[in-house]
Order: structure tokens, then C-alpha cells, then sequence
């Protein structure tokens, strides 16, 4: 697994799936600047292509972003999972929790639970971003044949 390249439109169901568009992953990979240096370079008329690393960087910052996360914060902290998910099948933890609108805080686990993270967080908006399950539908995406 990983060798096998997929386009923008082959990830689009994925990105549905975690609240963005394909229209927003197009920008995010044209306006972002460490994501776009992070996938390959493209030839003119020919579309995209993602290897399963690349996959998982743009669609966990997809979800990074829409839970209410700047791009620029996202597109950092879905770098080190991608690289973290690179020959592996799911990364250290399940779930990746921050307080809405500050990444700053934030804390991995691999069961959510409602005591601790208000203790931890109080009673601030919470984003729960459900890492390891994107990873496995990347996974499961670049295993077809």
C-alpha cells in the first residue's frame, strides 16, 4: 500500500465525509503553502496525483479545518499524522480533541470520555476529530485495486 495514486476526484468521497468539498480541497492545496509543497508536482492538463500519504495530510486536514481549525494550524498537525500513518494501519491514537477555535489545546485519546475531557477543557466547545477511522477509509481506498 501506498504506491498507488488517486486524484482530487477519487477523494472527494472522503472529503464529503468529513464536512468539506472538493472545491475546498483544490484550495486548500493551491492557497496552503506546506501542503502544496508536499505533493508531487503536477503536469499542465493532467490532474493531481496523491499518493496514500498525500491522502491522508489533505483529508485530516479537511476535517481539521471544518471542526474549526485554521488551515495553517491543520495542515501542520495532519503532516506529522500522515507521517505517523506511513506503513501503518492506524496512528498512535483513535481520536483528536481540541477546544473549538484553539488548537493550542488540544489532546489525543482513544476513548473519548466526557469527565476527563471537561476537566480538561471545561465546558468550551469541543472538536473531536476521529483520526484513526479516516486513516482506515484512506487505507481501504488505496486497497482497491
Amino acid at each position: 500500500m501506498g504506491f498507488e495514486m488517486k486524484t482530487l476526484d477519487d477523494l472527494e468521497p472522503l472529503l464529503v465525509k468529513v464536512g468539506a468539498t472538493r472545491k475546498n480541497g483544490a484550495t486548500w492545496i493551491e492557497r496552503v503553502e506546506m501542503l502544496r509543497n508536499a505533493l508531487p508536482a503536477t503536469l499542465p492538463g493532467q490532474p493531481r496525483q496523491f499518493l496514500h500519504y498525500h491522502a491522508v495530510h489533505l483529508v485530516v486536514m479537511a476535517a481539521i479545518v471544518v471542526a474549526g481549525a485554521e488551515p495553517r494550524e491543520a495542515v501542520r498537525i495532519a503532516a506529522s499524522i500522515a507521517r505517523s500513518a506511513k506503513g501503518s494501519t492506524r496512528p498512535a491514537r483513535e481520536w483528536l480533541v481540541f477546544a473549538r477555535g484553539d488548537f493550542s489545546k488540544s489532546t489525543w485519546t482513544d476513548a473519548p470520555d466526557s469527565a476527563s475531557l471537561i476537566e480538561r477543557f471545561g465546558l468550551v466547545p469541543m472538536s473531536l476529530i476521529p483520526v484513526g477511522a479516516i486513516v482506515r477509509m484512506i487505507d481501504e481506498l488505496y486497497a482497491e485495486a
